[in-house]
């Protein structure tokens, strides 16, 4: 199994405002259902790679564990984004999106979700959308540096340069001051 076959979620201190402790119950449910798929396999746990205080959890069994959990709580934002990394890192591109809008239908104020949405939409040169998903979360976070780094990104890919330029500088304004990894300013 190579790492293209994992999915990973995000480390705990990703977004100070995300409430981390549905993904544990979430990975915690899809620890057990892989256990439970590898038994009914007749293999054995160490032939299994199950890394939950890591947040992977092999490819194929995430999806499998998504599906099931979205069976049992269709209301659970956190299984549709892990069911978007896993269908994105299949290069299931429609799928992805999809999921990661359900997990956006059901918790409209995670950045976390919008930031995987809109990326996801960069990389395919979706610009038009990309733009849109990035207005949408700066209703619910309109002080969100972050957002304007990728919105001004995304435009300035466009041609659009002035509202290119002025989210770059709106989002260097906001940071100033708050502590935020170079990295985060960028795709």
């Amino acid at each position: 199994m190579n790492q293209n076959d994992m999915v990973s979620l995000p480390p705990q201190n990703s977004n100070r405002d995300h409430d981390h402790s549905k993904d544990t119950e979430l990975l915690a449910t899809a620890a057990e259902l892989y256990r439970n798929l590898r038994q009914a396999a007749g293999l054995t746990l160490e032939e299994a790679v199950v890394q939950t205080s890591g947040y992977t959890v092999p490819l194929e069994e995430t999806i499998t564990a998504c599906q099931e959990v979205i069976k049992s709580q269709p209301d659970n934002p956190h299984a549709y984004f892990m069911l978007g990394n896993a269908q994105r890192q299949q290069q299931d591109i429609d799928g992805a999106i999809a999921s990661y809008r359900k997990a956006l239908e059901l918790a409209p104020d995670n950045y976390y979700f919008y930031r995987h949405l809109s990326t996801l939409l960069y990389q395919e040169e979706r610009l038009d959308e990309a733009i849109t998903v990035c207005q949408q979360a700066l209703q619910s976070q309109p002080e969100n540096p972050l957002i304007y780094s990728a919105l001004g990104k995304i435009q300035l890919q466009k041609g659009n340069q002035a509202e290119g330029m002025a989210n770059c500088k709106k989002a260097v304004e906001l940071a100033e001051g708050v502590t935020i990894p170079l990295q985060a300013l960028c795709f």
